[in-house]
């Protein structure tokens, strides 16, 4: 029978596992953690298969890419994500990581990726009226009106 960790073998843990994802929170690592039974090397290996396209995300405040969308002449495309949504890991692994889609989104989008239940995702989701997650809508960054969803 396998002992699990101690309280302070986790949390040298999940310190182990925000070294190497450095954007996640310490709940994000516990749930991979756990999702693995707190197997460090099996999370990480599911984090960097599942992790967020970092060359494709604007970072900054929601404002910010907007702002650079209408300089830019582009449209802004926003995908918030639910990280208990398996459909959200997905979307990074199969959809942002896809090279025509990449060039795609470049050429014609700024691209702002965040989690649905921060701050600002929430006003995100409750201004552009965003029931579910992942949501992936257009913004006008003129506007600023949801174009699609």
């Amino acid at each position: 029978m396998e002992d699990f960790p101690s309280f302070i073998e986790k949390e040298a843990l999940i310190s182990f596992f925000l070294e190497n994802a450095t954007s996640f929170s310490s709940d994000a690592a516990v749930k991979y953690l756990q999702a693995t039974n707190w197997r460090l090397e099996d999370a990480l290996e599911l984090f960097f298969l599942f992790r967020p396209s970092s060359y494709l995300i604007y970072h900054g405040s929601f404002h910010d890419p907007k702002v650079e969308a209408h300089c830019g002449n582009r449209w802004l495309r926003v995908n918030l994500q639910n990280m208990e949504e398996f459909s959200s890991h997905v979307l990074n692994r199969d959809t942002w990581s896809n090279g025509t889609i990449v060039n795609m989104i470049q050429a014609n989008f700024v691209f702002r990726q965040g989690n649905h239940d921060t701050d600002e995702g929430k006003k995100v989701c409750t201004y552009y009226n965003l029931i579910s997650s992942p949501a992936i809508p257009v913004i006008n960054p003129i506007t600023g009106r949801k174009m699609r969803s």
